[in-house]
């Protein structure tokens, strides 16, 4: 529900400084998403080669 409301906000009013902190935060929210992503990955791979031994 925020984010639709700041990417309204961000649509409606032409500041670019506002723009920019939405495009920043969702840069965030992407690079965080990956990460745990490849650390889920990693931990599973890990923790097969732990089971084989």
């Amino acid at each position: 529900m925020d984010l639709m409301y700041i990417a309204a906000a961000a649509g409606n009013s032409g500041e670019s400084k506002l723009s920019m902190e939405y495009l920043m935060q969702s840069v965030l929210l992407v690079i965080i998403v990956v990460v745990m992503f490849v650390i889920m990955l990693a931990w599973s791979k890990w923790s097969k080669k732990r089971r084989r031994k």
